[in-house]
């Protein structure tokens, strides 16, 4: 896994013991060690073993506007890793009260992430539309406003795409607390083009759904 050059680590913190609850940087390294399905079902629901904290305390989860590729891009084994992240991630944010958006990229479709219900269209939302990532961008800067007066941290956009996202648009503009998840196609390694228009960027293998809980703590504390 590789990680933009704005993706930095602060300095160390001692941790001991253990507990059920926690961040998502803070899981147990033998947590991994589960089968890919279990890790992810406790994931959403609980049951996971966690580093219990006992020094400074790790940046908070914060808002979120969840920018989700559902174009046929993402059909196969991107979208496998990407909408059971989305769907983690938001339901890991509404169990501590932090409030998020699902905004589809592609047909600029908004989305509460409310209930459970709400939270169900991570996975069953699809369009056929090409898409325009600038467009889909800029509205999920827009919507910025809507979550920045519900909780005192500031929100932040990230993208779940594939590694190609935005090849075709080399004149995007800069866009603001932009960050991403960038999953690579089967035997394919590129630098994501878009790399450099993020504060906060990651890549990972389509195969690597461990790494999502880390990774999505990383992204957004």
């Amino acid at each position: 896994m590789s990680a933009g050059t704005s993706q930095g680590s602060g300095t160390g913190i001692d941790r001991s013991g253990y507990s059920r609850t926690g961040k998502l940087t803070a899981l147990l390294p033998t947590q991994f060690a589960l089968p890919d399905d279990v890790l992810l079902w406790r994931y959403i629901n609980g049951g996971l073993l966690y580093r219990a904290r006992t020094g400074q305390e790790a940046p908070q989860l914060r808002p979120v506007i969840i920018v989700l590729d559902t174009s046929a891009a993402t059909l196969g084994p991107i979208g496998a890793l990407i909408r059971p992240a989305a769907l983690a991630l938001a339901t890991s944010l509404s169990q501590k009260y932090v409030p998020s958006l699902f905004l589809s990229a592609g047909d600029e479709k908004v989305f509460l992430m409310q209930t459970a219900t709400d939270r169900l269209k991570l996975l069953t939302h699809r369009h056929g539309n090409l898409g325009d990532p600038v467009k889909s961008i800029q509205k999920a800067e827009q919507l910025l406003h809507n979550l920045r007066h519900e909780h005192p941290l500031e929100p932040v956009i990230l993208l779940l795409t594939h590694s190609y996202w935005g090849a075709e648009f080399d004149d995007a503009p800069d866009f603001k607390r932009l960050r991403a998840l960038f999953v690579h196609y089967p035997d394919s390694n590129p630098r994501p083009p878009w790399a450099n228009r993020c504060e906060r960027w990651q890549t990972v293998r389509h195969s690597e759904i461990k790494r999502i809980p880390a990774v999505l703590g990383s992204l957004i504390g």
